[in-house]
């Protein structure tokens, strides 16, 4: 899933202005997309492995990342 971001990501510099790239993504692994409120990003939210999975795109909530932030969270189940 990581490679596949990564290379969606090099191809397509600017993401933030095109979410069609994340939606097309998204639903080839049957994720669900929702646009976040300002609409400067999206989330895709599904299932990796059986596991629940959260793909964040949009402004960075950390102070020392210019410019837009790509967050994955997901339950390990460690």
């Amino acid at each position: 899933m990581l490679k596949s971001l990564r290379q969606l990501l090099s191809r397509h510099p600017a993401p933030a202005a095109e979410l069609g790239v994340f939606q097309r993504w998204g639903e080839s692994r049957q994720f669900r997309l929702r646009r976040v409120r300002d609409g400067q990003g999206c989330v895709l939210e599904g299932q990796l492995a059986l596991q629940p999975c959260r793909v964040e795109w949009g402004a960075s909530q950390r102070s020392y990342i210019d410019g837009p932030e790509l967050r994955l969270l997901a339950d390990l189940d460690l």
